[in-house]
């Protein structure tokens, strides 16, 4: 009786390592399952082999099987089973091994690398996170790394789907951060900025990077992976520049204000003196001092004008202290043409150049041509290759006098060209005649 106890519980035994095997071998990889079949069909045969020694042991059951107590029935008991079994249990076993070493091996590799990856994740980011995307485009997190409730102030059973973003997403972003979700399910990466409201009602700004990730069979997308920083100070501090700089324009702003209005206050006073004086040269020296006041406090005006507080417009500038002129000597009739390239100058050129224009156009003017004929200035500006430029006054006047050298000459308007493009502006000077005076200033742009 005890020999048949134990029979039935070497039975029970090998069915339930079979069953534990069975089921194991639905978790290992493919690679190794080839040869762990060798080994569950080992122990089958030998659960095989515990049954029929349990059948001889009942007589009666030897008509229902195909075994008997003979020496066939031995020999398959013995042999087929217990020998044949235990066979394969060790070959299965000797290519098996060396896989499920390999595989552990891997599993080791896999789980340093997912530990290098969350390393990496929390270096680069805050916090990141898996979503599994549901009907009706719904998003359930399923995995968070990093301190994401330090930053949001919610957990992830708080907010488990995007049913509940609004509890900390900034009410004007909420549309927009939906609008990107909708797009990452439907398969395209997202990169965006959103504010949040933290659960103590902290205002924080968060970058997101989103990527999809789809199904190896149906190519749908599945799950939804990103990271998350925390931007706050760095939006602190670019309003904080956006602040200075602002700041910065406006005082800015008011130092030109005030320059141009300083120089207007030196016209007026200028002004009062000519018409106090007698004589045509000392009037007509005054109305040059003028002049050059003005074209001074127009490069400040255009400045407090513009948002650009360090460049002048200099094609805008030229057009506009040619009008001036034209009207401080009421020459109306004098026409004048603008072929201008639209060129940004920094006030340390704009002011010498504007100078130079004013006393090229200022001599233009007085050496207008008169009777039938009609005067014509022309205003060309270029920018030349290698960096330069070239300012040209060009008119239909006598011209100037052969062979002269505005660095040898007596008159102050030419000596003063001279000085301002040959020493502030390192350029060149060049005068001649055509069809009347050229004064042509080439200076470069780098100064």
């Amino acid at each position: 009786m005890t020999d048949i106890l134990l029979e039935i519980l070497r039975s029970i035994l090998m069915f339930l390592i079979c069953i534990t095997l069975a089921t194991a071998n639905k978790q290992r990889a493919e690679i190794t399952r080839p040869n762990w079949k060798l080994l569950m069909a080992g122990m089958w045969l030998v659960f095989l082999g515990t049954l029929f020694d349990i059948t001889d042991n009942y007589p009666q059951l030897n008509r229902w099987v195909l075994i008997g107590d003979t020496p066939a029935q031995a020999f398959m008991e013995k042999v087929v089973c217990y020998l044949g079994g235990l066979s394969l249990i060790a070959w299965g076993a000797i290519k098996w091994l060396p896989l499920l070493t390999e595989l552990e091996q891997n599993e080791a590799n896999l789980a340093q690398l997912e530990k290098r990856y969350r390393t990496v994740t929390t270096m680069t980011s805050d916090f990141a996170f898996t979503a599994t995307v549901h009907p009706n485009d719904l998003l359930k997190l399923s995995w968070l790394e990093g301190p994401f409730e330090d930053i949001v102030g919610y957990s992830l059973d708080e907010i488990p789907t995007s049913e509940q973003w609004h509890l900390f997403l900034h009410p004007e972003d909420l549309p927009r951060v939906k609008d990107h979700a909708r797009h990452v399910i439907r398969g395209n990466p997202v990169e965006f900025e959103c504010r949040i409201i933290t659960k103590t009602g902290q205002l924080r700004h968060l970058h997101y990077v989103a990527k999809p990730v789809r199904c190896s069979s149906t190519n749908d997308v599945i799950e939804v992976v990103g990271a998350a920083s925390d931007i706050t100070l760095r939006k602190l501090a670019e309003e904080n520049m956006t602040k200075a700089l602002d700041e910065k324009h406006i005082l800015l702003q008011e130092l030109h204000h005030r320059v141009k209005n300083n120089l207007q206050v030196v016209n007026s006073l200028v002004d009062i003196a000519a018409r106090n004086v007698t004589g045509n040269q000392t009037r007509e020296a005054f109305r040059d001092i003028q002049a050059k006041l003005r074209s001074m406090s127009l490069v400040h005006s255009q400045l407090y004008t513009s948002r650009d507080m360090g460049n002048v417009r200099f094609d805008d500038y030229a057009k506009s202290l040619c009008n001036e002129l034209q009207s401080m000597f009421n020459a109306h009739e004098i026409q004048f043409t603008y072929l201008l390239d639209e060129i940004k100058l920094p006030i340390g050129t704009a002011i010498p150049l504007g100078l130079v224009l004013n006393e090229a156009v200022t001599n233009a003017l007085k050496h207008a041509p008169s009777g039938d004929i009609s005067g014509a200035i022309t205003i060309q500006l270029e920018q030349t290759q290698g960096n330069g430029l070239t300012l040209r006054v060009t008119d239909n006047g006598p011209g100037f006098p052969s062979e002269i050298d505005p660095a040898y000459n007596n008159e102050i308007g030419l000596k003063l060209m001279n000085n301002l493009v040959t020493y502030q502006l390192h350029g060149h000077l060049q005068l001649s005649n055509g069809q009347g005076a050229c004064v042509e200033a080439r200076v470069p742009l780098s100064l």
